[in-house]
């Protein structure tokens, strides 16, 4: 580990270039915080990434499934679009004064029925 990088709860950070040693809660580029919430439905993400000072980006861009446009009127604005394949893959994006981030979601059964549970998310910096 070099003088510069810093190690949060098992993750080395280097120049803005973070390298995962370990499952963590929280993971930071530049500061930039995010929670980890692989494996949460969308809702509980959102309440998080909310939390974490990440504001979800409005969505105006017309969608041809009108699932996309009902989670839009269920009041989750930042659901850029869904795809159509049978897997319920759909894509939301939130940011903050320093990133974007994007987040990818897949129709899985939870406790209560079925749920959007994020599978993967990512940060781009501005």
């Amino acid at each position: 580990m070099h003088l510069n990088a810093k190690r949060l709860a098992g993750i080395f950070i280097q120049d803005g270039q973070h390298f995962v040693a370990a499952p963590v809660t929280q993971l930071v580029v530049n500061e930039v915080y995010r929670p980890n919430v692989v494996g949460e439905p969308i809702r509980e993400a959102r309440q998080s990434l909310i939390e974490f000072a990440w504001e979800p980006t409005i969505q105006t861009e017309e969608v041809v499934l009108s699932f996309v446009e009902e989670m839009r009127q269920s009041r989750i604005v930042e659901t850029i679009d869904c795809a159509g394949t049978g897997f319920g893959y759909c894509s939301f994006e939130y940011e903050n004064a320093h990133a974007n981030l994007n987040v990818t979601t897949s129709e899985q059964t939870v406790p209560v029925g079925y749920d959007d549970v994020v599978l993967y998310y990512g940060v781009s910096c501005k």
